[in-house]
């Protein structure tokens, strides 16, 4: 809590905002002043706004004030739940997803034999139990279902209710309809107003928790109407989308990225979003072209350039002419990746390199490592701390590729323990502090018996961070913020995995590590947003949020309205009774339907406050390895004119300022050039690869196999 020693943080009578803001930020920050809690659909809108606040803030002058009531929904049902546990005498024990998750893996009892993946089908009960917990479904198990996989589960699900009523435990999917009966009896302390932002559509379980409020006297307003009861209105020439083909997807990145240029070129201050669908699957390729097109000192847009730059008539209408028209546009300065754009979607935690050094060294302690990873290990840093231990144990492991010491599979005692030996070809050592903590390492691991005996799971967790100390894990590492923010996460994993022990189930270090590593791989990490004026994100993800400019990606009549399959283990007649996803495909529609209507407002309410016609711009690819593509209809029937064409983009850039670098220092230390036929052979296959193996005298990394290798074969 800050508190402000320049004004009273209830008192706003003499404070009002004059920022330009789309209408739900201004209503949201002036429910803050009146004291009111904001709950947002997603954390991203929560963090936007608390950002917009402290800006108001500091242009009023103050130097602290109080902190904001601003929540996103799950955030906020832990804060409700957290204030009403603690002073109810018969609140539930509430368990984590990790917990909830091993007493599914329990329910299934006998069933679990007979499938090949008892912790999916575990999952797949664990996501039914949620859905039906979200629409308020519950009472539909009273029948029998049909279906024999639904009933299936309709027997897990009876006997999951009765194991947590005996020992008074609660889903995590229940928090709402338990809180909705704490509202009910007058249990809980509940805030005067709530404000709720960015929300598509609320499922019954929210819903239920708001009437309640109501009826208990809590003012809950909506700055914009829930996307479920806007109504469809005729498009105007301001709500329409200027549609775009490309003749593959690589184009259609190429001219995404020269828009925004043109965009922040004209004012560097705006905020634009590239909606994308698939991100998850496009993301690499995605941040790959941006990064070549956006992150330069000086960006020249060549002949291949979209001129859809703003969303007037103009730009709409203009023709394939226009378009690949080499217009110049003011270069934007140089900057950072991180200053430019970011994305929403976060990596698994898994694969964060310095839990996936992590993971490698607790593995290693008590079983072989493949070589690839051994070497990947120490020489990344995490184990190595300084260049030169790093340049050491490189040059350990190159000796051994080239000597033909490799195998497949390294254990850690193997390196630890063997002596180089000795001859005119002795065999580099490892760094004394590097060998001294791996041998601390496989110490700890041998005198606390990792591979005999069986511990809780929170015991094993202590003795993991025991053992990374010992390795040196990050020991002396310069850390950036997004590693503390990833050091912060893997304890967190560390905690989840320690919850376990409520069920007073010993482990094998080998489960406990198989554990971990689904643990981080299923937990997703994302680095605290940086403000960037480029947010690259979901269509669902833009709510409650609002954009000077936007470029949906990938508007393909698969992509979008996003399709899926129902849930395997729920009837679909249940489905779509309580209008879950994807139980319809009429259902799908009504969802894209809400979700284009949103983007299409909050677009145009923050172009209109700034006095400038939004860009909004849809895009699609004509052809992608899978076959040729059509437009979504959903978004076409929101265009104006036909289709835009833009024009295929060059593999390398035409206007490109090539580097030129001195080579004096690659000498021919025998006077003439080595190789024979092969440096022909080489030079009529590629020049470069006759420069780097003959003058540079590159090698081919060796790959370790099993048994002999061809030369040895060949002798």
């Amino acid at each position: 809590m800050i508190f402000s020693p320049f004004m009273d943080p209830l008192d706003h009578s003499s404070t009002r905002m004059h920022l330009r803001r789309n209408p739900a930020e201004n209503a949201s920050l002036d429910a803050l002043l009146r004291g009111a809690t904001v709950v947002t659909g997603n954390a991203r809108a929560a963090r936007r706004i608390e950002r917009a606040y402290g800006q108001h803030q500091r242009a009023s002058g103050h130097k602290a004030w109080a902190s904001p009531a601003i929540f996103d929904w799950r955030s906020w049902m832990n804060h409700l739940w957290q204030q009403w546990s603690f002073e109810a005498e018969a609140a539930p024990l509430l368990l984590s997803p990790l917990q909830e998750a091993e007493l599914w893996r329990q329910m299934l009892g006998s069933d679990a034999e007979r499938v090949v993946a008892a912790d999916s089908l575990a999952s797949l009960a664990q996501d039914a139990y949620a859905l039906l917990s979200a629409y308020d479904a519950h009472s539909s198990r009273k029948d029998l279902w049909q279906d024999p996989d639904a009933e299936h589960f309709r027997h897990w699900a009876a006997r999951f209710d009765e194991h947590c009523q005996q020992r008074q435990w609660l889903s995590p999917s229940l928090v709402e309809a338990m809180l909705t009966q704490a509202v009910f009896h007058g249990e809980i302390r509940l805030p005067a107003e709530v404000c709720l932002v960015g929300f598509d559509r609320m499922v019954q379980a929210q819903k239920n928790l708001c009437e309640q409020m109501r009826a208990a006297g809590v003012s809950i307003s909506e700055p914009t109407a829930l996307a479920s009861d806007v109504a469809e209105t005729s498009s105007t020439s301001k709500d329409v989308f200027a549609f775009a083909c490309a003749p593959e997807e690589r184009s259609e990145m190429v001219a995404c990225a020269q828009w925004i240029s043109e965009q922040l070129a004209a004012n560097p201050q705006a905020q634009l979003a590239v909606l994308a669908t698939n991100i998850k699957e496009r993301r690499n390729q995605i941040d790959r072209i941006f990064r070549s097109n956006l992150l330069r000192a000086t960006l020249s847009h060549s002949t291949h350039s979209c001129a859809i730059a703003s969303g007037s008539e103009d730009s709409r209408s203009a023709s394939t002419q226009d378009i690949a028209s080499s217009q110049t546009t003011p270069p934007l300065k140089a900057t950072e990746p991180e200053q430019i754009y970011e994305f929403t979607l976060g990596h698994p935690l898994a694969e964060q390199p310095i839990v996936h050094a992590a993971l490698l060294a607790l593995a290693w302690l008590t079983a072989p490592l493949e070589q690839d990873d051994v070497t990947w290990l120490l020489l990344s840093g995490f184990l190595g701390h300084s260049t030169q231990e790093r340049i050491a144990a490189s040059e350990l492991d190159l000796w051994l590729r080239r000597n033909t010491m490799l195998r497949p599979l390294v254990t850690l005692q193997t390196l630890v323990t063997s002596d180089a030996p000795s001859g005119p070809s002795r065999r580099p050592s490892l760094p004394k502090g590097l060998h001294q903590r791996l041998e601390q390492g496989f110490d700890f691991a041998r005198s606390n018996h990792f591979s005999e005996e069986s511990r809780l799971p929170g015991n094993w967790c202590e003795l993991a961070r025991r053992a990374l100390s010992a390795l040196g894990w990050t020991l002396g590492l310069r850390r950036s913020s997004v590693q503390q923010q990833t050091l912060r996460h893997w304890e967190q994993a560390l905690e989840e995995i320690a919850r376990l022990d409520l069920f007073a189930k010993p482990i094998r270090y080998e489960s406990f590590l198989a554990l971990l590593k689904k643990q981080a791989q299923e937990s997703l990490f994302s680095p605290e947003s940086t403000g960037a004026n480029v947010q690259i994100m979901g269509p669902v993800e833009a709510a409650g949020q609002s954009f000077d400019g936007l470029w949906f990606l990938g508007a393909t009549d698969t992509a979008w309205p996003a399709t899926g399959r129902p849930h395997p283990l729920l009837p679909l007649s249940v489905q779509r009774t309580a209008a879950m996803p994807h139980s319809s495909k009429e259902e799908d529609w009504r969802i894209a339907q809400r979700v284009t209507k949103r983007i299409l407002t909050q677009c145009n309410d923050a172009a209109t406050l700034n006095a400038q016609p939004a860009s909004l711009i849809a895009s699609y690819a004509r052809h992608n390895p899978d076959g040729e593509l059509r437009p979504s209809s959903l978004l076409l029937e929101r265009s104006a004119q036909p289709p835009i064409e833009i024009p295929s983009a060059p593999l390398t850039g035409q206007n490109e300022k090539l580097e030129s670098f001195d080579n004096s220092a690659v000498t021919l230390t025998e006077g003439h050039m080595q190789g024979g036929a092969s440096l022909i052979k080489d030079q009529a296959q590629c020049p470069f690869r006759a420069f780097s193996l003959h003058r540079l005298r590159a090698r081919e990394i060796e790959q370790p196999a099993w048994g002999l290798n061809a030369q040895q074969r060949g002798t």
